[in-house]
């Protein structure tokens, strides 16, 4: 292997001290001096990473307070990669199942989409092969899920026509322990949290094993339960073998035309894009949308 010629320029050493902590400040008052907000502006800009785990605020707030310090700590947390035991446990559940088989029939498979959501209709997200598809989500919240916490509302009976947005919709208060059952055609919303507690919650979602799951054929489901194999065991190594965030992503880049290798590879990017911005007008803009588009536009123009 041949050896790697440091330049004078590069050194192995790092002091992330200096640029991460402030030095003892002056005793005395001084004209022009930073405030005591300025100066930690100053460091946590240039900071990469939060510098507290805040493990002493527990389970409701700490990512609050994660999120305080560095922004977009949230977006992170969606982008988990990994499913948990305890949560292919609760997927599994043949209580959960049991339900499952009500709505989507004997073959049931657990859908390429989970989501573990600090507070915050299915199909949009989906692509149209979707809509022939009876997509069962189970909302489980880990907390009392309120009005003030940032509960769900439902517009009841939104897969039919002639709705009133305004009239037919209602909240759903779930306490913990409990779950709310709805399908893919449902348009729902996590009403604003306005307490300074998280609301934990997850969504996992179920369709039958002979259905198109609807995900841009980014990942294959998983079987669950099969009348057919009755002895059927779940493969969740399969299942985890594919991130979903990086191939959204990656879709996402091919077709804004993004060629750029590094924002692939980036793993503190905290925006989600994904093929769904495509599929409507475009009414509201946030920074997930304007970070998709502006690169669509660059590289259109490069072209």
């Amino acid at each position: 292997m041949a050896d790697i010629k440091i330049l004078p320029g590069f050194t192995d050493e790092e002091h992330p001290e200096v640029f991460n902590t402030p030095p003892p400040q002056p005793k005395q008052k001084k004209p022009g001096q930073l405030t005591p907000e300025q100066l930690h502006q100053f460091f946590d800009k240039i900071s990469s990473s939060p510098r507290k785990l805040y493990e002493e605020y527990g389970f409701e707030r700490r990512l609050y307070m994660l999120d305080k310090e560095w922004p977009g700590a949230v977006m992170l947390l969606l982008k988990l990669g990994q499913l948990p035991q305890a949560f292919r446990d609760l997927w599994g559940d043949d209580r959960l199942l049991n339900v499952v088989e009500q709505l989507v029939g004997p073959e049931i498979s657990a859908s390429p989409v989970w989501n573990l959501r600090p507070k915050a209709p299915d199909s949009s997200y989906f692509d149209n092969n979707s809509y022939s598809s009876m997509v069962a989500t189970a909302w489980v919240p880990f907390v009392d899920a309120t009005k003030e916490n940032g509960c769900i509302e439902m517009l009841v009976g939104g897969q039919k026509k002639g709705l009133d947005f305004k009239k037919d919709t209602e909240l759903c208060e779930v306490p913990y322990g409990g779950v709310l059952f709805f399908s893919n055609c449902a348009p729902h919303r996590s009403i604003p949290n306005v307490t300074d507690t998280i609301r934990w919650s997850i969504d996992l979602r179920w369709q039958s094993s002979e259905k198109p799951d609807g995900f841009w054929g980014l990942k294959p489901g998983v079987p669950m339960r099969s009348a057919k194999n009755p002895d059927l065991k779940i493969d969740w190594d399969e299942y985890d073998s594919f991130d979903r965030y990086r191939v959204l992503k990656q879709l996402a880049m091919e077709k804004s035309e993004n060629t750029d290798p590094n924002e692939l590879e980036n793993e503190f990017d905290t925006t989600l894009t994904g093929p769904h911005f495509e599929k409507y007008e475009i009414l509201a803009k946030n920074r997930h949308i304007d970070a998709y588009f502006k690169k669509k536009n660059e590289e259109n123009q490069k072209n």
